[in-house]
């Protein structure tokens, strides 16, 4: 009989031994692979942007990057293609040397030839009514100093706007990213 009472002691402290454990156990974070993040108020949707946050090995920090993108498809892309899409060559220079710090804070361009392209490549657009923000992380790669991938700025009419992007991969470095124009055939 007594040892009856020491096996169902001894039982009982098993059951609430594993009663504690199993309420003080918390699972690994479950992993929802979203490849998608819209903004509800601004409308537009960034493709792949926890694609790229997951597969980004860096320091730097880059959660405001999809804010960053909205701001320059709804505001600074069409604001610039309104101002320089009647410009001579002469003009577009002037434009560069006059906005070079807006420039240059909106999408790291620094040299002449890199805004040139880029008004190159906007002007091949004939709505610039961008829709979506999509990362191509396709042919994505990474050194000590950049992660490089490219964006497609769509337009409502299936016409793009590409960039090569170089991500900093470092949170000392003087810009977090930069976009280079690239003119698409």
């Amino acid at each position: 009989m007594k040892k009856i009472k020491i096996i169902i002691c001894l039982i009982i402290i098993i059951l609430v031994a594993c009663i504690v454990i199993l309420l003080a156990y918390k699972p690994k974070e479950k992993i929802n692979i979203v490849i998608n993040d819209v903004n509800a108020k601004q409308k537009l949707e960034v493709e792949n942007i926890i694609l790229l946050t997951r597969t980004y090995t860096g320091n730097a920090n880059i959660e405001g990057l999809g804010d960053q993108l909205r701001k320059i498809a709804n505001k600074y892309l069409p604001d610039v293609y309104t101002q320089t899409k009647d410009l001579t060559n002469e003009e577009l220079e002037s434009y560069f040397t006059n906005n070079k710090n807006d420039i240059s804070s909106n999408l790291c361009i620094d040299g002449q030839d890199e805004f040139k392209k880029l008004i190159e490549n906007i002007r091949m657009i004939d709505n610039i009514n961008i829709s979506s923000v999509e990362i191509d992380l396709s042919e994505y790669s990474e050194t000590s100093q950049y992660a490089n991938f490219k964006i497609y700025f769509n337009c409502a009419n299936n016409q793009k706007i590409a960039m090569d992007t170089y991500l900093s991969m470092k949170e000392s470095q003087s810009k977090l990213i930069k976009f280079i124009p690239i003119i698409e055939e």
